[in-house]
Parts: C-alpha cells; sequence; structure tokens
C-alpha cells in the first residue's frame, strides 16, 4: 500500500516539474494587433458614403429600366393568340392517373381554367418614353394592367400614379405581345390583341 502511495507522489511530482516556470529566453514584445472593433469602425468611416449612394441609384435605376423589347405598332390591328406550352416531362396525379405527357402541347388558357384562374381585364403593353402610349394608359388605368416595354417604372409611376409591371422578352412572348401599345384580354382560349399605331390614337384625338 505504502509502495502504491510512492509511485502516485512520484508521479504527481513528475507532473509537476513539468509545468515549472524555465524562465525567459529570447526578446519579447508587446502585442500590437489592432482592436477588432476600433479595426470595423475605420473601415466604415474610410468608406465614401456619397459614393455608395450613388452606385445604389445607379443599380436602382437600371433594374427598374426596360430597354425597348418590341417595336412601335405601325398600323392598327386586331389579332388572336392561342398561348401554348410543351409538357418538359409525364405529369402523373398521386393516383396514378396521367395528366400529361411529355411532348404535349397545352394551351396555357385551358390549364388555367381548370384552375379557377384567367387573365382579369386588359393587360397594357406600353413605351412610357412615348406620350400617346402613356395616355392610352390612362384612358385604361382602371381596367386593367400597365407592363412597360421599354422606359423607367418609377419615372412612368410617379408621373402617372399607375402602378406598373416591367416586361421582358420571355412575357411578351409568352402572351403574342410584337409591338407597342397593344392591349390584350381573354376571350375563352384565346387572347385578343388590340395593337394601336400612336399616329391614328393622335389622328383620333385631334
Amino acid at each position: 500500500m505504502n509502495l502504491f502511495v510512492f509511485l502516485i507522489l512520484l508521479v504527481a511530482g513528475s507532473f509537476l516539474n513539468a509545468f515549472q516556470d524555465l524562465g525567459t529566453y529570447g526578446s519579447t514584445h508587446t502585442i500590437k494587433e489592432q482592436n477588432f472593433m476600433d479595426s470595423i469602425e475605420k473601415k466604415a468611416k474610410d468608406l465614401n458614403q456619397s459614393k455608395l449612394q450613388e452606385e445604389f441609384h445607379e443599380n436602382q435605376k437600371k433594374f427598374l429600366t426596360v430597354k425597348k423589347i418590341v417595336p412601335t405598332c405601325t398600323k392598327t390591328a386586331i389579332r388572336e393568340f392561342a398561348p401554348t406550352f410543351r409538357v418538359p416531362t409525364d405529369v402523373i396525379a398521386p393516383d396514378g392517373r396521367v395528366i400529361a405527357r411529355a411532348g404535349e402541347v397545352l394551351n396555357t388558357l385551358e390549364v388555367m381554367k381548370r384552375n379557377n384562374m384567367s387573365v382579369k381585364g386588359y393587360m397594357m403593353f406600353i413605351d412610357s418614353t412615348d406620350d400617346i402610349q402613356v395616355q392610352l394608359s390612362y384612358m385604361y388605368q382602371n381596367q386593367g394592367k400597365v407592363f412597360l416595354v421599354n422606359g423607367n417604372m418609377q419615372k412612368y409611376e410617379k408621373y402617372t400614379n399607375i402602378p406598373t409591371f416591367k416586361a421582358d422578352a420571355k412575357t411578351v412572348e409568352k402572351f403574342g405581345v410584337k409591338c407597342s401599345p397593344t392591349l390584350l384580354i381573354q376571350n375563352d382560349n384565346t387572347l385578343v390583341l388590340y395593337e394601336y399605331n400612336p399616329k391614328d390614337i393622335e389622328m383620333e384625338e385631334e
């Protein structure tokens, strides 16, 4: 038993000796690293606030600006368009019933109708840089939604107080819009597009 205690003390003594102060060797230096929060504060002060604000407004302007997607209508006409899409893969219901096969072409409006959806009112596609087209949007502002195919959304809304949407190439292709201004309304499973030559509208007003 005494031997066991002796061994314990011997091992403990070895550990204590291992952690003893061995003194100072070589030169020492004070820590000169900058405080983390001081570093963040300095970087914040170094930022050019006016430049950041300028970049923000520039990016905002680019985001809200639509570059001319479709040309201006050269004649006044009425067209019908049936929007369709091709099914990419088989669509199978949970009960195993086949809803649509891959490659099948479906009418978008028919599919919407099955889901109790439809195009509500008019959809107006206009160039907000053309005063005649802007005036046309005033005439139908309570009867549908306005989509810009050219111009700045923020500027248009500021002077018209009409909420608007940003159109893109996919949008005009999806709804068959080929020029502006175009008024679009659903008629059962087709879309009726009213295309206006701005000059004709100007002559009617005169």
